[in-house]
């Protein structure tokens, strides 16, 4: 009996340093939670204490660092979130977007850009577009949008063509994903999508493009990755920008996952985002 008392408080030597360690690195999460947001969140008190230092660490690191400004980090978050759906990050997300001074048509905008990918993702998943194929087409309008001197294009007669006209004079040609929409309903579903994301809006096109980029690597849809992060090059966008925004959009698909999986309550939790987002005396 003495012997196994022995090989006990052996193993229980052995695990406690690592152990201690582990809880000595979630009360200093706690605490630097406590001094960045006021209080420690639920959410995050629910999280695994042997994990909570990293996951932390990478949230805060994400939020107040990095190439993309905060405000657009935020309309990432309420883009992804719109789109899980996840009310709670809603909640969260459009609190700190109006922190950020975000506009009322901005957070319109970020929330619609995440249904425009959506939207299209269906259709060009529905089709089953060979990818092989769709890279070429979509190389093809890269071309196009970075000539300099674009060739004029043949026009045609008749309510579909002046519709595929105007696709043609914007891309160089119709691709494939606008190829598969009916041709009955494209000159609305046009419209949208170039009013919205080629057109002159409240966010820049990089940045567009760059929650583009984010929605599909989180549906996921390869076509839409690849689309939208040749798009975001062509406004701009750096290797580590698009970096940042999948990383923020896989960040808040995490919270958002976790949230929803531990069944907070949703009033608590709006309480507790509000008292982070008071304005500070």
């Amino acid at each position: 009996m003495r012997y196994i008392f022995l090989q006990i408080a052996l193993v229980l030597l052995l695990i406690s340093p690592s152990f201690t360690q582990e809880l000595t690195s979630a009360k200093l999460a706690y605490e630097d939670m406590e001094k960045t947001l006021g209080l420690t969140p639920t959410f995050l008190r629910l999280y695994p204490e042997s994990a909570i230092s990293g996951a932390w660490e990478a949230h805060k690191n994400l939020a107040s660092k990095g190439v993309i400004p905060a405000k657009y980090k935020e309309m990432m978050g309420l883009a992804v979130a719109s789109q899980v759906p996840c009310t709670y990050c809603v909640y969260f997300h459009t609190k700190a977007l109006k922190m950020h001074k975000a506009s009322d048509e901005e957070i319109k905008e970020s929330v619609a850009i995440a249904a425009q990918t959506r939207k299209w993702s269906t259709v060009i998943n529905g089709a089953d577009i060979e990818y092989g194929w769709f890279k070429k087409d979509v190389d093809l309008v890269v071309k196009y949008l970075s000539a300099k001197d674009k060739p004029k294009m043949a026009q045609k007669d008749g309510e579909y063509a002046l519709t595929c006209n105007d696709i043609t004079t914007t891309f160089g040609r119709v691709p494939m994903f606008l190829e598969a929409y009916p041709k009955h309903a494209l000159a609305g579903a046009w419209k949208d999508l170039k009013a919205l994301q080629l057109s002159k809006t409240s966010i820049p096109g990089k940045y567009k493009q760059l929650l583009a980029v984010g929605i599909s690597a989180q549906i996921p849809c390869k076509y839409c990755v690849y689309f939208h992060k040749e798009m975001a090059k062509l406004n701009g966008a750096s290797k580590a920008e698009i970096q940042e925004m999948i990383a923020i959009a896989a960040e808040t698909r995490q919270w958002s996952t976790y949230i929803n999986g531990m069944g907070m309550d949703y009033e608590a939790f709006t309480k507790e985002v509000d008292l982070i987002f008071m304005p500070k005396q």
